[in-house]
């Protein structure tokens, strides 16, 4: 070979994928392609090869029909070479090389000047591989056939190059060597000239492999190989098909196809057109490859460029890509694109720009039964969502990995492979997904990203990483004042005008998303998001967002999911901007259910020197109306095992944003959604020392003109750090309920506003109820349940029903607007009216607090109020209502100079009523005015006018001498009357109050000494029963009850013992009487 030859080798896997047989060694080829004039001539041989030459014998019988038969050639061990002047094959034209016994190898080069045309059959009369070289060019017509049983070459190489150097060379032809012919492994194909072409509009097959290379390739009609089919091009293969006739290459196992400069395949005017192999399919190239048309692979799809890199894909119209295997690639342009893959899937970054026709997606309407089938799919989430994928109606990115094909029909696609002999050696190594940044560019998209998909359970699947996935229309909402938070719409970013695009993700393992998944729409309607993951989701400063700015809804927000983790700002928002004359524009719902535990985490360890940390930039959940819309915003609902929502986190929604247009904030219209948490374990809010550790808030902001939603937590238990549920009225309209319901306990400590129902100064609405259900409620260092207005309404209902417990205990310390300097642990409904205009003439009444639970306990300034203060304009404003049930009420001694209180005071109106029901109360707690400082534990219902103190105990409270715990022992008080036994005086001291009543006269139990004997006569006094004279008419119940000693005693024929309120009148016996010496003999 001449040294001043350029040659490109490839090795390695390339080299076996190209390489040809000769005798059981590997051929390589070099060349120099010249461009040839078209000629059509006979077959010519050359006589370059002497005696040895080729010899045409005409019209022989071949096979049972006429053919010209070539004989002669130089023989070289298995290998048989040829050398013709001219070659080619006429139409109708039948012509084969003779097969001597032992020949595997038939070489034949064209040493003329011409192209040769194979417009009729051309073949092997045997089983022998079979070699054509032509510099110049060949062409197969569409009438052109192979009978080739063996493997089939052609190509415009100048030779065939050996390994000792020798060459069987085209332009300078020679004799081949008559020596054993050793050949070097690797392709070598020359770069001097990539103009000569091989063309092929025919139905060519080899029942082996079957390669074609040149400096350029134009394919159509059929290409179709028993094993391998490689098409390699110095410079561009071109491929297409057209509406009458498909192309098709077959491979019944690789199929290669190399473009060193470019390939572009447009072959989707035909319905049978596509590109089909047993084993693996290859594109390479240097350039992005255009491949638009079909891809049926029984191994794995690689896209590369010559380097081995992923390469891109375009195609103007829809792919389908079906393989057993793995797929990878790098960036993909075009129309819908769908990826069906029994492996893993690997892509860049992909745009999609188009639709396509039925027939050329996946589509119902597809006329191709099997890819109609593939249109419906069942995605693995509870409700077993159904998803249709229409890639000719909607811009879709389809991709599926891990499919279990045999749950199909086997072969991928169930296509006619019949010249295929797949095989199903490389198995897929996982089911995968992994790709770039995705945007759809047009509207009503869908993006589906699933290994569920009639999944094979065997194959492993690692996380899913997703940077960005935009199905929206580009649009972006900048804050452009950030006092005001006033947002505008970019209109430049638009890249459509309609409706946002779906997107689904069910996905075995888990889903990494590090930049945003954005289905918004500033024209039309914004997409629906779910994702699926039985692994865990993470956001890590990422977003997943579904706003609307324009006329239509927003769209819901659907995850499902093992565990879900977001951090460092990430956020989950469906919200809208926009109105719509005479109709609501509603945001969408968040949904999200997790088997494991959902994380919402701020900006700790990441926001150092950064002033990111504002309620629209927090860690959490969004769903807002925004200011100068018209809507409602969709309900917040959670289910998992456990929540966290620490270090300023926060779930909110809300109507409106305080963006101010003037003085006055802009107007939104609409309800705020509810949220909803329910998990089996723990539901936990805050961070230890910080303040405003996490949030969940529902909020009619300024300017806003609607309901607060309602908040409902239901979860074996509850904790509350720094940490604050609020439903909130700043605008017009009512604050929404609160709810707590726990199997076990509802923790609350340092947080002034825990939970928080209120209607602000400037609100005009009735604040909202507050229920709490639990075993037991443990309000701590300022825990603090309020139901608050301070506008235009009444304070909302506080409810706790606990089954042990209630404990309010100590106080905090944190300056918050709501308390003072000290912050007590408590329940407190109040009303705090602000600012109103003189000639308002309303009435606000403070909410209702019901506690019923085994035992209440107050200690160190525990507060229940349920308080009325003052106000600028004199309002009558009424304290709340407090009832108690309870069977221990204790209250704990204060020891500070403020006790624990419970209070309805109402100095501008009527001070609520205070019931409190319980069999015992234990400390020192009574009725009294709670002044500051008094350094007592008080009962407080005073007001303009004071409220009523019902008090009813079974054991041991009167109301006008409380009864304070004991801490000595109890003074010598014993009732001087015989009791049974005929022994001595003797002395009782009993400390506490452990069945001493608190003064002699009173009856206490004492069955241990109860005697059901006879009276004795001898040294005794016979005992009779007491009868009580009932009064004429029962006493009228007073209008404040008092409960009071009692002053009588009754004993029935049972001896029942009954005390009374009226004294006793007794008639004695005659041999009956006291004796103070009763103890005597």
């Amino acid at each position: 070979m001449g040294a001043g030859k350029r040659l490109l080798t490839l090795t390695g896997g390339w080299a076996t994928a190209m390489s040809l047989t000769l005798g059981g060694v590997t051929v390589g080829i070099s060349g120099n392609c010249l461009l040839a004039d078209y000629a059509l001539a006979d077959i010519v041989p050359d006589g370059t090869l002497g005696a040895e030459g080729s010899v045409v014998i005409p019209n022989t019988t071949v096979r049972g029909e006429i053919a010209d038969k070539i004989e002669g050639g130089a023989t070289r061990g298995a290998n048989l070479f040829h050398s013709f002047q001219e070659f080619n094959v006429g139409e109708l034209q039948r012509v084969y090389f003779a097969n001597p016994s032992g020949i595997e190898n038939i070489l034949t080069r064209v040493t003329g000047g011409n192209l040769s045309n194979i417009l009729g059959t051309l073949g092997v009369d045997g089983a022998a591989n079979l070699f054509l070289l032509n510099p110049n060019g060949i062409v197969f017509g569409s009438q052109a056939r192979l009978d080739v049983a063996g493997s089939f070459f052609a190509s415009t190489a100048n030779s065939l190059v050996f390994g000792d150097g020798v060459e069987f060379s085209a332009t300078s032809p020679q004799a081949p060597p008559l020596l054993t012919i050793n050949i070097t492994p690797g392709l070598q194909y020359g770069q001097d000239d990539p103009r000569t072409t091989i063309t092929n509009a025919g139905n060519l097959a080899a029942g082996k492999d079957f390669t074609l290379a040149a400096g350029n390739l134009d394919l159509q009609g059929q290409l179709d190989a028993g094993r391998n089919l490689t098409l390699l091009a110095e410079d561009t293969v071109n491929i297409t098909d057209s509406v009458a006739q498909p192309f098709k290459a077959y491979s019944g196992g690789l199929l290669v196809i190399q473009g060193n400069q470019l390939i572009t395949i447009a072959a989707k005017n035909h319905v049978l057109s596509g590109l089909f192999a047993g084993s693996d399919l290859r594109l390479r190239s240097h350039n992005p490859i255009t491949g638009d048309t079909n891809y049926t692979v029984g191994g794995n799809i690689i896209i590369e460029q010559l380097d081995g890199n992923p390469g891109n894909l375009i195609s103007p119209n829809d792919p389908i890509i079906l393989t057993n295997g793995d797929v990878s690639l790098g960036n993909y342009t075009g129309a819908s694109l769908h990826i069906l893959a029994g492996g893993s899937v690997t892509v860049g970054d992909i745009e999609i720009n188009s639709t396509d026709t039925g027939d050329n997606a996946i589509s119902p309407s597809n006329s191709n039964p099997f890819l109609a089938s593939l249109a419906n799919l069942t995605l693995s989430d509870e409700a077993a969502t159904s998803v249709v994928i229409d890639g000719s109606k909607r811009p879709t990115l389809d991709i599926r990995a891990g499919i279990d094909w045999t749950l199909l029909g086997g072969f991928p696609g169930n296509t006619d492979s019949s010249n295929l002999a797949p095989n199903f050696g490389t198995a897929a190594t996982s089911a995968n997904i992994k790709v770039g940044e995705v945007s759809i560019n047009a509207p009503n998209g869908l993006v589906l990203l699933t290994n569920q998909y009639q999944a094979n359970p065997s194959l492993v699947s690692d996380t899913l990483t997703i940077s960005k996935l935009l199905t929206g229309d580009g649009t972006v909402a900048k804050l452009v004042n950030d006092n005001s938070k006033k947002f505008e719409i970019d209109k430049s970013k638009y890249k459509f005008l309609g409706n946002g695009g779906s997107v689904f993700i069910d996905y075995r393992g888990g889903i990494d998303i590090s930049d945003r998944i954005d289905a918004s729409s500033a024209s039309g309607q914004a997409g629906d998001i779910t994702l699926i993951t039985n692994g865990q989701l993470s956001l890590d400063g990422s977003f997943i967002i579904s706003k609307t700015f324009g006329t239509e809804n927003g769209r819901d927000i659907k995850i499902e999911t093992g565990s879900l983790f977001a951090t460092d700002g990430a956020q989950i928002e469906t919200s809208t901007f926009g109105k719509k004359a005479g109709e609501k524009v509603n945001s969408g719902k968040i949904t999200i259910v997790a088997d494991d535990t959902v994380t919402f985490e701020g900006f700790k360890g990441k926001s150092e020197g950064q002033t990111r940390d504002t309620e629209d930039t927090r860690t959490g959940i969004v769903n807002i109306i925004r200011a100068d819309a018209e809507g409602n915003s969709g309900t917040i609902s959670i289910t998992t095992g456990s929540l966290f929502v620490k270090d300023r986190a926060q779930l909110q929604a809300r109507v409106g944003d305080r963006q101010k247009k003037g003085d006055s904030f802009e107007q939104s219209f609409g309800d705020s959604g509810g949220i909803e948490i329910f998990a089996r374990d723990q539901v936990f809010f805050g961070t230890e020392n910080d303040p405003f550790g996490g949030t969940a808030v529902t909020t009619v902001e300024d300017g806003g003109v609607g309901k607060a939603g309602n908040i409902r937590i239901e979860a074996r238990s509850v904790l509350l750090t720094n940490a604050s549920l609020q439903s909130n009225t700043q605008g017009i309209g009512n604050a929404g309920k609160v709810e707590i319901i726990a199997t076990e306990t509802v923790t609350f400590e340092k947080g002034p506003n825990s939970i928080l129902s209120r209607v602000n100064e400037e609100g005009n609405g009735n604040g909202g109820d507050v229920l709490i259900e639990t075993g037991s409620l443990f309000l701590t260092n300022g825990g603090a349940i309020r139901s608050q207005t301070e506008g235009k309404g009444d304070g909302g209902k506080v409810t706790i029903k606990a089954r042990d417990q209630v404990i309010f205990d100590g106080v905090g310390t944190e300056d918050d607007p709501l308390c003072d300097a000290i912050c007590p642990s408590g329940v407190f409904s109040s009303v705090l009216p602000g600012k109103m205009d003189d000639s308002i003439d309303i009435e606000i009444n403070g909410g209702k607090i019901d506690i019923s639970t085994n035992q209440l306990i107050l200690r160190d300034r525990g507060k229940i109020s349920a308080e009325a203060f003052k106000n600028q304009n004199s309002l009558e404003v009424n304290g709340g209502n407090i009832d108690i049930d309870t069977e221990y009420l204790i209250a704990f001694p204060a020891t500070l100079p403020d006790g624990s209180d419970i209070l309805t005071k109402a100095p501008m109106g009527k001070g609520g009523d205070i019931t409190i029901k319980a069999r015992s109360i234990f400390g020192d707690i009574e009725e009294r005015q709670a002044i500051p400082g008094n350094g007592t534990n008080d009962i407080d219902a005073t007001g303009r006018i004071n409220g009523l103190v019902n008090i009813d105990t079974i054991d041991n409270f009167d109301e006008r001498e409380p009864n304070s715990l004991p801490t000595e022992p109890g003074n010598d008080q014993l009732y001087q009357r015989c009791q049974p036994g005929n022994s001595t005086g003797s002395r009782l001291i009993n400390t506490g109050r452990g069945g001493l009543p608190p003064r002699p006269g009173e009856i206490s139990s004492n069955s241990h000494w109860e005697d059901i004997r006879r009276p004795s006569t001898r040294g005794r006094y016979r005992s009779r029963t007491a009868f009580v004279n009932p009064p004429v008419k029962p006493p009228t119940t007073p209008k404040r009850k008092r409960i009071i000693e009692a002053q009588g005693i009754m004993i029935d024929a049972d001896g029942n013992i009954f005390l009374t309120a009226n004294p006793t009148t007794v008639t004695p016996d005659g041999s009956w009487r006291l004796s103070g010496k009763c103890g005597q003999r």
